[in-house]
């Protein structure tokens, strides 16, 4: 599995002025800047679809093999990434494997248990906290299974970043499930 961990130090002085925001509900996202307006970005690709902010860079990993993987980067420190399963797949198996993961990159690892619905579907997951360097860094995993594959996402920034882009991943995951989960769209 790949590990995309560590942030990025060559863009950890504080956003620019012209911030991108995004706020959503369960039928609709706006995306748009501090300056202008802005059109969301859309993937589409592994069985998925989901907008993002089209300022943020997509990496598509091209693999045959599971999980099969997209992750979008934000102008900053922080990342979106989503790691698409069979249906069948068992989460927790999942979720502690990305956990060994940062492990292994960082010593010290705050893992609590979480819930969250997100779009009205009920998610589990771990909230994490960790540091890099003299940097802390929050992510979240949350996952859940749908009938087409079983889904896991894990996000994370630098805590000054986080604060500023949790719902920007909060609404590309939102979007990913519209087309995903029935009963939010």
């Amino acid at each position: 599995m790949r590990a995309f961990f560590k942030p990025r130090l060559s863009n950890l002085l504080p956003p620019h002025e012209n911030k991108l925001t995004l706020t959503g509900s369960k039928k609709h996202l706006f995306v748009g800047h501090l300056i202008g307006p802005s059109m969301p970005a859309i993937y589409e690709n592994l069985g998925v679809r989901f907008l993002y902010p089209e300022n943020w860079s997509i990496t598509d990993e091209d693999d045959a093999d599971w999980p099969q993987t997209v992750t979008v980067q934000s102008p900053q420190t922080g990342f979106w990434s989503l790691h698409v399963y069979p249906p069948a797949s068992e989460l927790k198996p999942i979720v502690k494997e990305l956990i060994a993961a940062i492990q292994e990159e960082f010593a010290d690892i705050e893992v609590l248990p979480a819930k969250e619905t997100i779009g009205e579907i009920p998610t589990t997951g771990v909230d994490l906290a960790f540091f890099y360097l003299d940097l802390l860094v929050e992510a979240k995993i949350r996952c859940l299974r749908t009938p087409s594959s079983t889904l896991v996402w894990l996000y994370q920034a630098e805590s000054r970043e986080f604060e500023t882009v949790e719902s920007v991943f909060q609404a590309i995951a939102v979007s990913m499930l519209q087309t995903q989960v029935p009963s939010i769209k």
